[in-house]
């Protein structure tokens, strides 16, 4: 008889890819609609943008974030909402789910590989050597991931 505990089973074919707003993020979401389309078969992408500032409470709103969290006028959202539109329209058998969490970026995209199948980053290249180095999010991730981590340049 076994004392192992049985690992809580991976949503089928889920793919994360981490969504920052830049150039290079944009490029991963490209990256992940492209390999989820592969196959030719409807597929599924989460978008995920970590926010690492809380919004404040309904009653402080007057401060630097009035915004909460899925309220339309929020900014992260519409980064998110707007990156997720232009790649989208090329893969229309690409579904992009969308969502915004608080905490840090690393710690969230590893939490959510608990249960993904990939994960997927951009890199932000700075030049020819700094170019090879990855970056402390892409290095962190891939040595605590639960899953395959793809970092795409």
């Amino acid at each position: 008889m076994s004392d192992q505990v049985a690992a809580e089973p991976r949503q089928e074919h889920q793919t994360v890819v981490g969504v920052d707003g830049s150039a290079a993020s944009a490029q991963a979401l490209r990256w992940a609609c492209e390999h989820v389309s592969a196959n030719g078969e409807p597929g599924e992408v989460l978008a995920v943008c970590v926010r690492t500032i809380a919004p404040l409470p309904e009653d402080l709103s007057i401060g630097t974030w009035p915004w909460r969290d899925g309220d339309p006028g929020d900014p992260v959202l519409a980064m998110l909402d707007e990156i997720a539109g232009q790649v989208g329209r090329d893969f229309p058998l690409v579904t992009i789910r969308r969502q915004v969490l608080q905490g840090h970026p690393v710690d969230e995209l590893i939490r959510l590989s608990e249960t993904a199948e990939l994960v997927i980053v951009g890199a932000r290249g700075h030049g020819a050597i700094a170019g090879m180095l990855l970056g402390s999010v892409s290095r962190r991730l891939i040595n605590h991931s639960h899953c395959s981590v793809a970092v795409v340049r």
